[in-house]
């Protein structure tokens, strides 16, 4: 059976092998596997003659989209076919001088003409990009000599009102040279009284900064002031309210506290207050505290450490001269010198 197989194959398998004599491993092949040779039938493809190069071009070319004449594109694939040729003599003409073998195979000739029609394509291609480019260029040309043309219209009309604009001009010149004394004089006025001007800005500005000094001065104190509003709680209010008979100095707190409110005061009559810490404390002719008043009313109301909080961050800088006076009177008062009462009942 194995016998019978191996007949059957021989008989029936056909291995048909190409080789070409371009390749410089052909001859190593052929002495490595000389069964190649001797057990083969050969067959010698020789070159295509004229007729086939030029046939074989035509069915490349032929339905090739090529923008040139009919005859131009006849003559284009006659060259192809003479190119081939020309290349396959100069080879032998190569092997004579050179006593090297260069073939040209028919392979060759097709991928030619591949190349061709690839190099053709994108060619024509750039071609045409630059054309449509020139195009584009040549109507941007026609569009700018047309703008052009308008634009002498234009530029005439606008002469004319340039030309006229000059003549009031001129006018205008003159009657601002007759008018330039006039505005000299002015400007002399306007170069005095900006003289007077820089001097109370001098003025000013010194006042400023002596007005900074004491403000850098009193900062603290009413950084001071702030801290002390802000740190006031809720239970401390409470316990001011529970004393059946506070001290003289609370009195005296929450009558500042309703000058800077600005509550209704008492009737300003003398009274006596003890104030000091410990056996330093003594007794003294004052002014009679408003507390009572204080009680029924600022003290009363349930946004009071609000209204505090408030003012201490928002409304202290409306505090004016008047109240300030008031406060000094109150905090400073002296029965050596009984005219200051004066500060009457207005409060």
């Amino acid at each position: 059976l194995v016998k019978f197989f191996f007949d059957t194959v021989r008989r029936n398998l056909h291995v048909v092998l190409c080789f070409s004599p371009v390749n410089a491993k052909f001859a190593d092949r052929a002495r490595k596997f000389p069964g190649l040779i001797t057990g083969c039938a050969i067959d010698w493809f020789l070159g295509w003659p004229k007729e086939a190069l030029r046939a074989v071009s035509e069915g490349f070319v032929g339905d090739m989209a090529i923008m040139c004449s009919p005859q131009v594109k006849s003559n284009l694939i006659e060259h192809m076919a003479f190119v081939h040729n020309c290349v396959v003599e100069c080879c032998e003409e190569y092997f004579q001088k050179m006593r090297r073998h260069v073939y040209q195979t028919p392979t060759s000739y097709l991928a030619f003409l591949q190349f061709y029609k690839r190099v053709y394509a994108t060619k024509l291609a750039e071609v045409e990009r630059k054309a449509s480019n020139v195009r584009v260029g040549l109507e941007k040309l026609a569009k700018g000599a047309e703008d052009v043309e308008s634009m002498k219209v234009v530029l005439a009309e606008e002469e004319i009102k340039l030309q006229k604009a000059n003549e009031d001009t001129t006018k205008m010149l003159g009657k601002l040279q007759k008018s330039s004394m006039a505005a000299k004089k002015e400007a002399d006025i306007v170069n005095e009284i900006k003289k007077g001007c820089e001097e109370e800005a001098h003025k000013i500005a010194l006042e400023k900064a002596d007005a900074e000094k004491d403000l850098a001065k009193a900062m603290p104190f009413v950084e001071e002031a702030e801290r002390a509003a802000n740190s006031i709680k809720p239970n401390d209010l409470n316990e001011v309210k529970k004393l059946g008979k506070p001290s003289d100095i609370i009195k005296l707190v929450f009558d500042l506290v309703g000058l800077l409110k600005m509550e209704k005061m008492v009737k300003t009559e003398t009274a006596e207050i003890t104030m000091g810490i410990g056996k330093e404390k003594r007794t003294f002719g004052f002014i009679k505290d408003s507390f009572k008043n204080m009680q029924g009313g600022m003290l009363a109301d349930s946004s009071f450490l609000k209204n505090i909080f408030y003012f201490s961050k928002y409304e202290k800088d409306m505090i004016n001269d008047e109240t300030i006076e008031f406060m000094r009177f109150s905090a400073s008062y002296d029965v050596s010198t009984p005219s200051t009462r004066l500060v009457s009942n207005t409060r």
